[in-house]
């Protein structure tokens, strides 16, 4: 690919690098990052230096997968977000206790809460799908008020969802 010619090394790192930099751009005049924690961090270079030190080695690696190892360097170079949920994989996210605003039946096997929860002083809140309990109406597992536990992103804590231990508070307590 690269082999033995220098200028067509400096020639793709400066298309990376303009490639990189326009797309750093949109992101960050739209504040579409999350922040990420120093094992996301950790995660997304690894994958930029291993993908790119890969691609650009010369040696018995087929030419489609050496295409391939830079390309997912680079789109984890340009989406630092790709680290964040490969790593969000892996995390237990705390739980905290919130309310339900609103719920309403989405169809007779998932139901739709609305919900919110503080953290760190501030409030957030959400909407998450749940699989409806047999034998449980809507009304009585999730009225507007009731407490249930949220899972949520402590970097990130407009990332939540309801906990599955809700649902079985609530079922357990019929």
């Amino acid at each position: 690919m690269l082999e033995g010619n220098p200028a067509q090394a400096g020639d793709l790192s400066s298309k990376i690098a303009g490639i990189w930099l326009s797309v750093w751009a949109i992101r960050y005049q739209g504040q579409l990052d999350y922040k990420l924690s120093s094992r996301a961090r950790l995660v997304r270079w690894a994958v930029v230096a291993l993908g790119f030190s890969t691609a650009s080695t010369p040696g018995a690696n087929l030419g489609a997968v050496r295409l391939w190892e830079g390309f997912v360097g680079l789109c984890f170079l340009c989406w630092p977000n790709l680290a964040y949920h490969l790593t969000r994989l892996f995390d237990d996210w705390p739980t905290t206790e919130g309310t339900v605003g609103s719920s309403e039946e989405q169809s007779t096997i998932r139901w739709i809460i609305r919900y919110d929860f503080g953290f760190d002083g501030e409030r957030y809140g959400g909407t998450c799908k749940v699989k409806a309990l047999p034998g449980i109406a809507l009304r009585d597992a999730y009225p507007s008020g009731a407490s249930i536990v949220v899972r949520f992103d402590p970097l990130n804590p407009r990332n939540s969802a309801v906990s599955e231990s809700s649902a079985s508070r609530i079922s357990g307590s019929m």
